[in-house]
Protein backbone atom coordinates (compact mmCIF):
# COMPACT_ATOMS: atom_id res chain seq x y z
CA UNK A 1 0.00 0.00 0.00
CA UNK A 2 1.47 3.33 -1.08
CA UNK A 3 1.51 6.55 0.94
CA UNK A 4 -1.52 8.02 -0.86
CA UNK A 5 -3.63 4.99 -0.04
CA UNK A 6 -2.64 5.13 3.61
CA UNK A 7 -3.62 8.80 3.81
CA UNK A 8 -6.94 8.10 2.09
CA UNK A 9 -7.74 5.34 4.59
CA UNK A 10 -6.74 7.65 7.42
CA UNK A 11 -9.25 10.30 6.32
CA UNK A 12 -11.99 7.83 5.47
CA UNK A 13 -11.73 6.26 8.88
CA UNK A 14 -12.78 9.52 10.50
CA UNK A 15 -9.48 9.83 12.33
CA UNK A 16 -9.20 13.54 11.59
CA UNK A 17 -12.57 14.23 13.17
CA UNK A 18 -11.61 12.20 16.22
CA UNK A 19 -8.36 14.10 16.62
CA UNK A 20 -10.11 17.44 16.17
CA UNK A 21 -12.72 16.42 18.74
CA UNK A 22 -10.00 15.52 21.23
CA UNK A 23 -8.15 18.80 20.58
CA UNK A 24 -11.38 20.75 21.04
CA UNK A 25 -12.07 19.00 24.34
CA UNK A 26 -8.60 19.94 25.52
CA UNK A 27 -8.15 23.47 24.23
CA UNK A 28 -11.66 25.00 24.06
CA UNK A 29 -12.11 24.90 27.87
CA UNK A 30 -8.65 26.42 28.23
CA UNK A 31 -9.48 29.25 25.81
CA UNK A 32 -12.84 29.85 27.47
CA UNK A 33 -11.21 29.84 30.88
CA UNK A 34 -8.58 32.33 29.74
CA UNK A 35 -11.25 34.58 28.20
CA UNK A 36 -13.41 34.50 31.31
CA UNK A 37 -10.35 35.06 33.47
CA UNK A 38 -9.31 38.08 31.39
CA UNK A 39 -12.87 39.42 31.42
CA UNK A 40 -13.16 39.10 35.20
CA UNK A 41 -9.71 40.65 35.56
CA UNK A 42 -10.68 43.56 33.32
CA UNK A 43 -13.93 44.21 35.22
CA UNK A 44 -12.17 43.92 38.58
CA UNK A 45 -9.38 46.26 37.54
CA UNK A 46 -11.81 48.77 36.02
CA UNK A 47 -13.68 48.96 39.33
CA UNK A 48 -10.35 49.20 41.16
CA UNK A 49 -9.12 51.91 38.76
CA UNK A 50 -12.15 54.14 39.39
CA UNK A 51 -11.97 53.28 43.09
CA UNK A 52 -8.37 54.49 43.26
CA UNK A 53 -9.31 57.78 41.59
CA UNK A 54 -12.28 58.23 43.93
CA UNK A 55 -10.12 57.47 46.98
CA UNK A 56 -7.51 60.06 45.99
CA UNK A 57 -10.20 62.71 45.60
CA UNK A 58 -11.89 61.71 48.86
CA UNK A 59 -8.58 61.80 50.74
CA UNK A 60 -7.88 65.29 49.42
CA UNK A 61 -11.35 66.53 50.36
CA UNK A 62 -11.10 65.15 53.91
CA UNK A 63 -7.99 67.22 54.59
CA UNK A 64 -8.68 70.55 56.27
CA UNK A 65 -8.68 73.26 53.62
CA UNK A 66 -7.49 76.11 55.80
CA UNK A 67 -4.41 77.55 54.12
CA UNK A 68 -4.38 79.94 51.16
CA UNK A 69 -3.66 78.20 47.88
CA UNK A 70 -1.33 79.62 45.29
CA UNK A 71 -2.89 80.86 42.08
CA UNK A 72 -1.45 79.69 39.72
CA UNK A 73 -1.14 76.16 41.07
CA UNK A 74 2.24 74.69 40.14
CA UNK A 75 2.47 71.12 38.84
CA UNK A 76 6.15 70.50 38.27
CA UNK A 77 7.99 67.19 37.95
CA UNK A 78 6.60 63.70 38.44
CA UNK A 79 2.85 63.26 38.76
CA UNK A 80 2.11 60.92 41.67
CA UNK A 81 -0.39 60.55 44.49
CA UNK A 82 1.20 63.37 46.51
CA UNK A 83 1.03 65.67 43.48
CA UNK A 84 -2.63 64.77 42.98
CA UNK A 85 -3.55 65.34 46.64
CA UNK A 86 -1.84 68.74 46.71
CA UNK A 87 -3.31 69.87 43.38
CA UNK A 88 -6.85 68.74 44.22
CA UNK A 89 -6.75 70.45 47.62
CA UNK A 90 -5.62 73.71 46.04
CA UNK A 91 -8.28 73.53 43.33
CA UNK A 92 -10.95 72.98 46.02
CA UNK A 93 -9.68 75.94 48.07
CA UNK A 94 -9.67 78.29 45.08
CA UNK A 95 -13.07 77.00 43.92
CA UNK A 96 -14.58 77.99 47.30
CA UNK A 97 -12.87 81.39 47.37
CA UNK A 98 -15.40 84.00 46.22
CA UNK A 99 -12.57 86.40 45.37
CA UNK A 100 -11.17 84.01 42.74
CA UNK A 101 -12.79 84.25 39.32
CA UNK A 102 -10.57 81.72 37.57
CA UNK A 103 -8.14 79.03 38.65
CA UNK A 104 -4.72 78.98 37.00
CA UNK A 105 -2.38 76.03 36.62
CA UNK A 106 1.25 76.15 35.52
CA UNK A 107 2.40 72.77 34.19
CA UNK A 108 5.80 71.26 33.46
CA UNK A 109 5.94 67.48 33.72
CA UNK A 110 7.33 64.44 31.93
CA UNK A 111 4.43 62.35 33.26
CA UNK A 112 3.89 59.84 36.04
CA UNK A 113 1.05 57.82 37.52
CA UNK A 114 -2.04 57.62 35.29
CA UNK A 115 -4.49 57.19 38.20
CA UNK A 116 -3.20 60.35 39.89
CA UNK A 117 -3.43 62.31 36.64
CA UNK A 118 -6.97 61.02 36.04
CA UNK A 119 -7.99 62.12 39.58
CA UNK A 120 -6.72 65.65 38.86
CA UNK A 121 -8.53 65.63 35.49
CA UNK A 122 -11.83 64.59 37.07
CA UNK A 123 -11.67 67.40 39.64
CA UNK A 124 -10.73 69.91 36.93
CA UNK A 125 -13.66 68.86 34.74
CA UNK A 126 -16.12 69.06 37.65
CA UNK A 127 -14.83 72.41 38.91
CA UNK A 128 -17.43 75.19 38.87
CA UNK A 129 -14.87 77.84 37.92
CA UNK A 130 -12.92 78.09 34.66
CA UNK A 131 -9.43 76.62 34.80
CA UNK A 132 -6.70 78.30 32.77
CA UNK A 133 -3.65 76.12 32.21
CA UNK A 134 -0.25 77.01 30.76
CA UNK A 135 2.17 74.23 29.87
CA UNK A 136 5.80 74.41 28.86
CA UNK A 137 6.07 70.59 28.87
CA UNK A 138 3.24 68.04 29.00
CA UNK A 139 4.41 64.49 28.39
CA UNK A 140 2.65 61.19 29.05
CA UNK A 141 0.16 61.54 31.95
CA UNK A 142 0.71 65.32 32.01
CA UNK A 143 -0.89 65.56 28.55
CA UNK A 144 -4.17 64.42 30.15
CA UNK A 145 -4.04 67.36 32.55
CA UNK A 146 -3.24 69.89 29.82
CA UNK A 147 -6.19 68.94 27.63
CA UNK A 148 -8.55 68.87 30.65
CA UNK A 149 -8.31 72.60 31.15
CA UNK A 150 -11.25 74.81 30.20
CA UNK A 151 -11.48 75.06 26.42
CA UNK A 152 -10.28 78.41 25.20
CA UNK A 153 -8.00 78.70 28.25
CA UNK A 154 -5.37 76.04 27.46
CA UNK A 155 -2.01 77.51 26.54
CA UNK A 156 1.13 75.74 25.41
CA UNK A 157 4.75 76.71 24.93
CA UNK A 158 7.99 74.79 24.97
CA UNK A 159 10.60 73.12 22.77
CA UNK A 160 9.67 73.03 19.12
CA UNK A 161 9.44 69.23 18.86
CA UNK A 162 8.32 68.17 22.32
CA UNK A 163 5.71 70.46 23.82
CA UNK A 164 3.38 67.44 24.22
CA UNK A 165 4.07 63.70 24.12
CA UNK A 166 1.72 60.73 24.33
CA UNK A 167 2.50 57.00 24.39
CA UNK A 168 0.96 53.64 25.41
CA UNK A 169 0.33 53.41 29.14
CA UNK A 170 2.82 51.20 30.99
CA UNK A 171 2.42 50.33 34.67
CA UNK A 172 5.33 47.89 34.69
CA UNK A 173 9.00 48.28 33.82
CA UNK A 174 11.62 45.53 33.80
CA UNK A 175 13.47 45.08 37.07
CA UNK A 176 17.10 44.10 36.56
CA UNK A 177 17.39 42.79 40.12
CA UNK A 178 15.04 39.83 39.55
CA UNK A 179 15.09 36.85 37.18
CA UNK A 180 13.76 36.86 33.62
CA UNK A 181 11.04 34.42 34.74
CA UNK A 182 9.93 36.77 37.54
CA UNK A 183 9.93 39.74 35.17
CA UNK A 184 7.76 37.77 32.75
CA UNK A 185 5.33 36.84 35.54
CA UNK A 186 5.06 40.49 36.61
CA UNK A 187 4.59 41.59 33.00
CA UNK A 188 1.64 39.21 32.56
CA UNK A 189 0.06 40.40 35.82
CA UNK A 190 0.30 44.01 34.64
CA UNK A 191 -1.08 43.36 31.15
CA UNK A 192 -4.73 43.96 32.08
CA UNK A 193 -3.82 46.99 34.18
CA UNK A 194 -1.94 48.52 31.26
CA UNK A 195 -4.84 48.03 28.87
CA UNK A 196 -7.45 49.49 31.22
CA UNK A 197 -5.25 52.52 31.98
CA UNK A 198 -4.59 52.87 28.26
CA UNK A 199 -8.29 52.85 27.41
CA UNK A 200 -9.25 55.48 29.98
CA UNK A 201 -6.32 57.77 29.23
CA UNK A 202 -7.10 57.54 25.52
CA UNK A 203 -10.75 58.34 26.24
CA UNK A 204 -9.79 61.47 28.22
CA UNK A 205 -7.54 62.72 25.42
CA UNK A 206 -10.13 61.96 22.72
CA UNK A 207 -12.93 63.64 24.67
CA UNK A 208 -10.97 66.80 25.41
CA UNK A 209 -9.20 67.20 22.06
CA UNK A 210 -12.20 66.42 19.85
CA UNK A 211 -10.38 63.54 18.16
CA UNK A 212 -12.16 60.21 17.74
CA UNK A 213 -11.12 57.40 20.07
CA UNK A 214 -9.60 55.12 17.43
CA UNK A 215 -7.48 57.88 15.95
CA UNK A 216 -6.20 58.85 19.40
CA UNK A 217 -5.42 55.20 20.18
CA UNK A 218 -3.52 54.89 16.90
CA UNK A 219 -1.55 58.09 17.55
CA UNK A 220 -0.63 56.93 21.07
CA UNK A 221 0.64 53.56 19.88
CA UNK A 222 2.26 54.24 16.51
CA UNK A 223 5.73 54.83 17.99
CA UNK A 224 5.44 52.53 21.02
CA UNK A 225 7.06 53.65 24.27
CA UNK A 226 9.23 56.11 22.34
CA UNK A 227 6.10 58.23 22.15
CA UNK A 228 4.41 60.53 19.66
CA UNK A 229 5.65 64.11 19.95
CA UNK A 230 3.83 67.33 19.13
CA UNK A 231 5.33 70.76 18.70
CA UNK A 232 3.40 73.62 20.30
CA UNK A 233 1.59 74.38 17.04
CA UNK A 234 0.84 70.71 16.40
CA UNK A 235 -0.55 70.37 19.94
CA UNK A 236 -2.95 73.23 19.21
CA UNK A 237 -4.00 71.72 15.90
CA UNK A 238 -4.60 68.34 17.55
CA UNK A 239 -6.73 69.89 20.32
CA UNK A 240 -4.49 69.60 23.39
CA UNK A 241 -4.33 73.38 23.67
CA UNK A 242 -5.98 76.46 22.24
CA UNK A 243 -3.28 79.08 21.93
CA UNK A 244 0.42 79.89 22.17
CA UNK A 245 -0.30 82.94 24.32
CA UNK A 246 1.13 82.77 27.86
CA UNK A 247 -0.82 83.43 31.06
Amino acid sequence: MNHSSKMSDFYKGGNVKKILAILCKIFVPIFIGCFIGDLIGAITYTVSFHGDIHNIIQEAEKTKLEWTAFNPIFIYGEINKETALQTIKEIKILERDSAVNEIKISLWSLGGDVRSACAICRVMENCQKPITIESSQASSAAALILCSGTKGRRYVEGPEQEAVMIHPTATYYEDGSVSVKENYRRLLSHYTADKICDIFSTWIIAKNTGQNFLQTWKDKHKNGQVGTYFSAQEAIEYGFADSLTAL
